[in-house]
């Protein structure tokens, strides 16, 4: 369980830091007809012997002035429980600022008729937008 733990924070911070490379720079070059950005949330998020690499999905937000939004949101995502991996669509809410986000997800397994909750830590990568 340790090991997985580690390889998946070991990918998730390997992840955040390579994509400035592609998803934060939107200078674009006179001529040039294909633009490259990530967009998005990814994020890790801890349970009850569970962890979840999580990424953003369809959400609903609330935007509280220019930094904040509170909201509900679906969460598909990547786990390992009980030492034994799978996939699973979280639902939860989320707090957004800036370009972090706190967000719950609870996740229902159908042999046992529980839901198990986490909470967890994401980054938002957004095109930045381009003044003419």
């Amino acid at each position: 369980m340790i090991r997985w733990l580690v390889s998946i924070v070991t990918c998730m911070m390997l992840f955040l830091w390579i994509s400035p490379v592609f998803g934060q720079d939107s200078t674009r070059q006179k001529g040039s007809r294909i633009e490259l950005s990530l967009e998005g949330m990814a994020g890790v998020s801890f349970g009850d012997k569970m962890v979840a690499f999580n990424v953003g999905g369809p959400n609903l937000l609330l935007a509280l002035g220019s930094d904040w939004r509170i909201g509900f949101a679906a969460f598909p995502s990547f786990f390992v429980r009980d030492s034994k991996t799978g996939a699973r669509l979280g639902v939860g809410g989320r707090v957004d600022y800036k370009k972090l986000v706190l967000f719950t997800s609870f996740y229902h397994f159908d042999t046992r008729e529980i839901w198990v909750g986490t909470v967890g830590l994401g980054y938002k990568f957004h095109k930045s937008s381009q003044k003419k």
